[in-house]
């Protein structure tokens, strides 16, 4: 997967909701597989193994661009078990897993690819979004400041990084990064609602002010959930 930076896995549900039920997720779906596109070290493998491991990657990015994710999976399998040590496969697999909300299985996957590629931004983003939904926020946290380093001007991470802090109850980190997001978004409801959320936890005057604004946002979720903070109902 090449992977844009921009389009980063939005893991800032509001409140209780689910995040994957929320309509304004992102998550993996929005982002390309890798076809063959992040060329990992590979055992050698003869010319004919290599072809079929390609075939069979390439038949599961097709799988998955229609929301077959079960079938997806048994293909990257597939190519797994040409290439065991295929970062292709294994970060195909593991986003796939990601979509069918196996995310012990992602998280495993996932983590062997960065490891192996640790400038591979697009998979620790993906390892990010599955450590959140397994409530590893100490882990999530630290995998988006890790992207975060190296694109500091991405809104939308400094918003997910704030809320795994937030989930963390560190509410002073959660809001500088909050701050960040809507320094580079400032008509970002979402960094509005969670930053006045902060603020409440942190005792400010400010909380009320955020959750104004945020309830003007053109996200319904948002809008809604900020209301409800406003009014106690």
């Amino acid at each position: 997967m090449t992977g844009n930076v921009t389009a980063s896995m939005e893991i800032t549900g509001i409140m209780a909701a689910p995040i994957r039920a929320l309509p304004a997720v992102v998550f993996s779906a929005a982002l390309m597989l890798s076809a063959c596109a992040h060329a990992g070290p590979s055992a050698p493998a003869d010319a004919k193994t290599q072809a079929r491991a390609r075939a069979e990657i390439q038949t599961g990015v097709r799988a998955y661009s229609h929301r077959a994710y079960k079938t997806a999976l048994a293909h990257f399998n597939n190519a797994l078990a040409l290439i065991p040590s295929s970062l292709d496969a294994r970060y195909d697999r593991g986003v796939t897993e990601e979509n069918l909300h196996a995310d012990g299985n992602a998280i495993d996957d996932l983590q062997t690819v960065v490891t192996n590629r640790p400038d591979w931004i697009s998979a620790r983003l993906h390892l990010a979004a599955a450590q959140f939904q397994a409530h590893r926020f100490a882990d999530s946290a630290k995998n988006f400041d890790a992207a975060l380093a190296s694109n500091p001007k991405v809104g939308k991470l400094w918003l997910d990084d704030g809320v795994s802090y937030y989930k963390m109850k560190r509410y002073a980190d959660a809001r500088l990064r909050f701050a960040r997001a809507l320094a580079l978004s400032p008509k970002s409801g979402r960094a509005h609602f969670w930053l006045g959320m902060t603020y409440r936890h942190l005792g400010s005057s400010k909380a009320r002010g955020e959750l104004a604004l945020a309830a003007h946002s053109r996200d319904s979720v948002v809008r809604l959930a900020a209301k409800r903070q406003l009014t106690g109902r």
